[in-house]
């Protein structure tokens, strides 16, 4: 399990004396403790760890943006590399023409045609490609097969 696998990288880390790791790592199993308490179990599934990840990345990509808006290198550089720790745990994310495949197959399987069918269409496919597709590319992707 990705949860078990995130601890044993956090003993390794501080093996290493690794401090950005450390803290990063720490930081993200905080995260998904408090995640086990308030869904009120004993573990976490993949997908739930993994939801937990990506909301890591994305609080550090928007710190990121916002560091760089205010001209603080140093606190991008310490953010990019607690981003890079992050994102490795990332599973591959499909590529554009994989994502347009399955819009296309999506359509057809559910007769989907209509663009005000648009946002159903995009539920069903964001309960296929969570975790294995960024939202904004999907959305981009979608429209554009419907602009066609």
């Amino acid at each position: 399990m990705l949860f078990d696998t995130l601890q044993k990288d956090l003993v390794a880390a501080m093996k290493e004396k690794d401090p950005v790791r450390t803290d990063t790592l720490r930081f993200l199993i905080s995260a998904l403790k408090n995640e086990k308490i308030n869904l009120r179990k004993d573990t976490l599934e993949d997908g739930e760890v993994l939801k937990i990840l990506q909301k890591q990345v994305k609080q550090h990509q928007d710190s990121i943006r916002e560091y760089l808006l205010g001209n603080r290198s140093d606190l991008v550089t310490k953010e990019e590399r607690e981003l890079n720790i992050l994102s490795s745990y990332l599973p591959t994310l499909l590529s554009a023409e994989e994502i347009t495949r399955i819009i296309a197959e999506k359509k057809t399987q559910s007769g989907m045609t209509a663009k005000n069918d648009m946002g159903k269409l995009m539920g069903l496919l964001m309960n296929e490609l969570r975790g294995k597709a960024d939202g904004n590319l999907v959305k981009t992707l979608l429209e554009a097969s419907f602009d066609v």
